[in-house]
């Protein structure tokens, strides 16, 4: 599994349509607390059609070569210390940002279950009114959840124009905006933590890509020169 939606299981991969996880523990602790880069797999499916190099179920599965991993401090120390401290961070950064993003998440189903903000049920043309309190669970309760954990980190609107634009249009966007200040009000400490800590794994995570890139572009260019 790819390490940003390891670390981060909710907006890693956009922001469109999330459903908040009611969750009853932090996300992926166990994982994190014992990660390993060696034990990565990608696990790819072939669009339709396309079968070439792939397995007989269009399915190709990519591992690390753990004999080549455990020598690349010889070959590469630089991305071997990049790597080697993303390890250490996923499972001490890594599991905290779990917790809090479990903190945050709880907080957010919180305030909702004593909120009197008026709102739609679904679908919002047919105007059925109701009370944030009054939303259920599943995959009402999981959007509006979701609607506010985007307005409580501050995300940008351009991330999941779509559902903020709808919510713009049945005039629910100032409502909620005025809950997920409530919310912030309430977790400011443990929510700026984990912007943080996930800013901070993201930064290192890119970091290394880049690194591995130019090692790559040098080992197949002429005189492994960055710049030809």
């Amino acid at each position: 599994m790819a390490l940003k939606p390891l670390v981060w299981p909710l907006t890693a991969k956009g922001s469109e349509n999330l459903s908040l996880p009611k969750w009853d523990k932090p996300p992926s602790s166990f994982v994190l607390k014992s990660y390993s880069i060696p034990d990565f797999q990608l696990v790819e499916t072939a669009p339709y059609g396309d079968v070439r190099g792939l397995a007989g179920n269009n399915v190709s599965i990519t591992t690390v070569d753990g004999i080549l991993y455990s020598d690349i401090d010889t070959h590469f120390p630089d991305i071997a210390a990049q790597l080697a401290e993303i390890e250490r961070s996923v499972r001490s950064d890594g599991v905290r940002l779990g917790e809090l993003t479990y903190k945050v998440s709880k907080a957010v189903y919180g305030e909702m279950a004593s909120s009197d903000l008026p709102v739609l049920r679904f679908t919002f043309d047919r105007g059925q009114a109701a009370k944030l309190r009054e939303i259920p669970d599943g995959l009402e309760g999981q959007s509006y959840a979701g609607w506010l954990f985007l307005l409580v980190t501050k995300e940008d609107p351009g991330r999941w124009p779509n559902d903020y634009g709808i919510l713009t249009k049945y005039n629910l966007i100032e409502g909620l905006e005025k809950v997920a200040t409530e919310i912030k009000a309430k977790i400011g400490p443990e929510l700026n933590e984990m912007l943080r800590l996930r800013e901070g794994l993201f930064t290192k995570i890119d970091a290394s890509i880049e690194t591995i890139e130019q090692q790559r572009h040098k080992a197949v260019m002429k005189h492994r020169c960055q710049y030809l």
